[in-house]
């Protein structure tokens, strides 16, 4: 009973989008190529926007290593690197590489109306490091 009451909520609510995602800034601020910072709610944010593919990703904003503020890295491929030790970051995993452990909270993003919108509530998973045999 509580889930057809959910059903219909959804189904009669204006857009279920607009509860999780939250504009952080117009895409076009963030060409493609770059890094921008953003916030949201006082968490700073750093906003990527990918050539291949052309994509936006958000992450917080502090290297997980030392707190430089990303957004003042480099943008080489789907890696960030952080500006102050140049620990790279994968943006699609969230790891650091060739460090274990170290990751970089990154989340669901969409794009509606030229406006990148966040979910912070929702933390994309980190997936676990790849195992390499030689």
């Amino acid at each position: 009973m509580i889930r057809r009451a959910l059903a219909r909520a959804e189904i009669t609510s204006p857009s279920t989008l607009d509860i999780m995602f939250e504009p952080v800034l117009p895409i076009s601020q963030c060409p493609p190529g770059t890094i921008q910072r953003a916030e949201l709610h006082q968490r700073p944010l750093a906003v990527y926007h990918l050539l291949k593919p052309d994509c936006f990703m958000v992450s917080d904003a502090p290297c997980p290593h030392a707190g430089a503020h990303l957004a003042d890295g480099q943008l080489i491929g789907a890696n960030v690197i952080c500006p102050v030790h140049h620990w790279k970051m994968d943006l699609a995993t969230g790891h650091c590489l060739g460090v274990d452990r170290v990751y970089l909270r990154r989340y669901a993003c969409i794009v509606e109306q030229g406006l990148l919108k966040v979910d912070l509530d929702q933390p994309l998973p980190v997936p676990p490091p790849a195992k390499y045999h030689f």
